[in-house]
């Protein structure tokens, strides 16, 4: 793994087949549990060493962009200084309860609140 000086790169699918002499889409395979193939399970079990040892996390950014799905959800709180929301903390334990969902589904979830002034008219 080469890149900038000082700098670490984040080992790839490349790296990780490279590591454990197999190719980079059976790599993918074995991290999508892809039925389209059969790994067999030695070769399986290398991949996941491998992947370990390496300390390969995919990359979220890549993935979405070439599933052309973000699996990400976004919740927007309108105005949190507002007195019309008084159940705010109540809102807020939801929404936790939500991303967590979410993140065991393998989603993203983002929240976004804004302050007073930041959208009024004047």
């Amino acid at each position: 793994m080469t890149g900038t000086p000082g700098r670490k790169r984040r080992p790839t699918q490349s790296d990780v087949a490279r590591h454990a002499g197999v190719s980079q889409a059976a790599v993918s395979q074995a991290l999508n549990n892809s039925t389209a193939i059969t790994i067999p399970a030695e070769t399986r079990q290398r991949i996941m060493a491998a992947i370990t040892e390496l300390g390969y996390v995919p990359d979220e950014m890549a993935r979405s962009l070439r599933s052309r799905k973000s699996r990400t959800i976004a919740s927007i709180i309108p105005d949190i200084t507002n007195p019309f929301y008084p159940a705010f903390t109540r809102i807020l334990s939801i929404i936790a309860g939500l991303s967590r969902r979410a993140e065991q589904r393998g989603a993203r979830a983002r929240r976004f609140a804004r302050q007073a002034s930041a959208w009024s008219r004047g």
